[in-house]
């Protein structure tokens, strides 16, 4: 699935399960994301190029081979410096709210009386 995140940020869907997403997304030089809040943990891996993460700690500058994990709620932006330049995102997604709940083992239901005195008559 084709995503496109800002002007010169688009992404394209590696892998998905249930469970995981994986977009690489190829960015071109000079293009910045918005700052963001996100509801879920990430993990960003520079594929190539360089890039500028900027937190309220700071800033971290990254390049090819570099990773970075982005915790739930955490604000975060981040700059590309060179054109053409991917990086892919993984992203663990949270279990939907209505998941299904395993069937618990039941107990064996006990007959009631009146059909107990059928049986036996």
């Amino acid at each position: 699935m084709r995503r496109i995140a800002a002007p010169g940020i688009v992404g394209e869907t590696v892998t998905e399960t249930g469970e995981l997403i994986i977009v690489r997304w190829t960015w071109t030089g000079g293009a910045r994301s918005e700052a963001v809040t996100l509801p879920f943990p990430r993990l960003v891996a520079i594929q190539s190029g360089a890039f500028t993460l900027t937190t309220p700690e700071g800033e971290r500058h990254l390049c090819a081979s570099d990773s970075v994990s982005i915790p739930k709620g955490a604000p975060h932006q981040l700059y590309c410096h060179s054109a053409g330049v991917t990086l892919d995102e993984v992203v663990a997604l949270p279990p939907p709210l209505s998941a299904p709940v395993a069937d618990m083992p039941r107990k064996p239901r006990r007959r009631r009386r009146a059909e107990h005195r059928r049986s036996s008559s």
